[in-house]
């Protein structure tokens, strides 16, 4: 039995390929979780690739979770924090892991304390082996990537279910990301699944850089890989914990004046084993702490380079942003450079007062944050038109979400 949001914001019931009831939630239809594997929304799953500088599988939870840190999805510690991983390709000594990281907004009522698994939702769908896949998921866009079916990278594209040319752009520069991180293969098709207008379909063709396929909709998996990509709420784990405690204490009180003597010979034995662990643990720590310092240097190495690798600063992503906040009409940009830490903008507005509100675009748009920008006073001509020239000083590399 599995439970996946739908289209439209509610829930589906499949028992194997077959669909069955729909619900506004999941405890609607699967009653307290049992047997159930809930397919959690993209909205609230982060999925990514990470390559990380080792083969050795006994290293793989912590790095994995310096990356979880690093892009602040970590709520607290490794235990606080819900993830997963696996594993997609191994080279030599370079090993390649899809992350799912749970968010900490994910809703309580969706908890279902007898749940057999909860998994993002893109993994219990039929993928397209190494194409995009654009889906409706509760009245989003949702974007899936996947290295021979198994998935790389999931991110909601559009808080909407619009298929617009705005989404095809969007695409492009994502696309062109995740062949850059090793995602993805080179010049990927796309798939659309979903129900959308002959017109909407030509416009999102028409500006997509991608070759596109249109499909009705999804399909569900009838067999999955999940068992490496488990994620437990805290609630439903917590839930766990309770009922192994209550079955133990039962077990332990029923048979604590028939066994005591045995039970006493077992808290030995397991004493010795646990300090024999404790032991080889330490061995293995002063075994691996070389490595360790290594990959910590490899990091630091790399976080120095990263803003000249950083995607956002190419000049082509940067003159998007640049042009998203340009007024409908009435600015004309007649000169765009980019370089070292400086970006400069001339161009023509309808009057002195358009210029400055570009400006001010400039300031307040996110993506364009680290840069000052400046603007001396423009050139008003004889027609009350108005030339200007902005600069940006890059202030401050941010690191990527």
């Amino acid at each position: 039995m599995t439970v996946l949001p739908s289209a439209d914001g509610e829930w589906e019931l499949f028992r194997g390929a077959k669909k069955g009831r729909s619900g506004l939630d999941p405890k609607e239809l699967a009653g307290n979780g049992a047997g159930a594997t809930i397919g959690v929304p993209a909205q609230y799953c982060a999925t990514f690739l990470v390559t990380l500088p080792t083969a050795d599988d006994s290293m793989f939870a912590d790095m994995v979770f310096a990356q979880v840190e690093r892009r602040g999805l970590a709520k607290g510690g490794p235990e606080e924090t819900v993830f997963s991983y696996q594993k997609i390709r191994q080279d030599g000594h370079s090993t390649e892991l899809s992350v799912d990281v749970l968010s900490a907004e994910f809703p309580e009522t969706w908890c279902l304390p007898k749940a057999h698994a909860y998994v993002a939702s893109a993994r219990l769908l039929e993928q397209p082996d190494d194409r995009l896949m654009l889906f409706e998921e509760h009245k989003r866009l949702v974007l899936a990537a996947n290295h021979g079916g198994k998935v790389t990278h999931v991110q909601v594209v559009s808080a909407g279910t619009d298929l617009s040319e705005a989404v095809a752009q969007e695409l492009n520069l994502t696309a062109l990301s995740l062949q850059g991180e090793g995602a993805i293969v080179e010049n990927p098709d796309l798939v659309v699944a979903g129900k959308f207008s002959e017109k909407a379909k030509a416009a999102f063709e028409k500006a997509s850089l991608l070759p596109v396929e249109f499909v009705s909709g999804v399909r569900i998996r009838t067999s999955t890989d999940s068992a490496e990509t488990v994620l437990t709420p805290t609630l439903v784990a917590a839930a766990r914990r309770r009922r192994s405690r209550a079955r133990r204490r039962n077990a332990i009180l029923a048979a604590a004046a028939l066994f005591y003597a045995a039970l006493v010979v077992f808290l030995m034995l397991f004493a010795k084993g646990r300090a024999e662990q404790i032991a080889a643990l330490k061995d293995e720590v002063v075994e691996v702490r070389p490595d360790a310092e290594w990959v910590q240097t490899a990091s630091n190495r790399w976080r120095a380079i990263e803003p000249a690798v950083d995607l956002r600063y190419y000049p082509m992503v940067q003159l998007n942003q640049v042009t998203r906040v340009m007024p409908p009409s009435g600015v004309v940009i007649r000169e765009f450079v980019t370089k070292g830490r400086t970006v400069r903008i001339r161009g023509r507005a309808r009057d002195a007062q358009l210029a400055f509100r570009f400006e001010e675009g400039l300031e307040a748009n996110e993506a364009l944050a680290t840069y000052q920008w400046n603007m001396p006073n423009p050139k008003v001509e004889r027609d009350n038109s108005a030339t200007f020239e902005i600069q940006g000083e890059l202030t401050a590399y941010a690191q990527p979400e």
